[in-house]
């Protein structure tokens, strides 16, 4: 019995384990991983990317205090600041758009409309089919 109880509580924790260690729904990517995967998906050359990293670099710290602000702010306040979030993010585009070639370009806006695409779907699914009408935390 007692054999049994351990080989459980083994296989428990193997299974816990692995799952935390999976790349899964809801993580996200550092702003260098996202970096690099948009310059790997455009093809871009060394200098697109160094110049790239520095536009990305330059917006951080405002959309990270943003975010910040969001936590901790109610529904209403997070309304009033998704269209400076929007803004920013439109300037930060603008700029990496202005680094591309045509074709680059081209496919940048196509990677941007799906994006805004799969948030518009997102948000438009009912509480319960995001995951739950709480988030974690509250």
């Amino acid at each position: 019995m007692m054999k049994k109880i351990i080989l459980l509580f083994v296989v428990l924790a193997a299974v816990v384990g692995t799952s935390y260690a999976q790349p899964g729904r809801g993580q996200r990517m550092s702003p260098e991983e996202r970096d690099k995967a948009l310059a790997d998906t455009l093809g871009l050359d060394a200098a697109q990317k160094a110049k790239m990293s520095a536009i990305s670099a330059k917006y951080q710290k405002s959309f990270d205090d943003m975010r910040a602000k969001m936590q901790g702010a109610d529904e209403d306040a997070r309304r009033e600041m998704f269209p400076k979030m929007r803004e920013l993010n439109d300037a930060r585009n603008k700029e990496i758009r202005e680094i591309l070639t045509a074709a680059q370009a081209k496919k940048f806006d196509e990677i941007q409309k799906e994006r805004e695409d799969r948030m518009r779907n997102r948000q438009m699914r009912s509480p319960e089919e995001r995951g739950g009408s709480t988030r974690p935390g509250r």
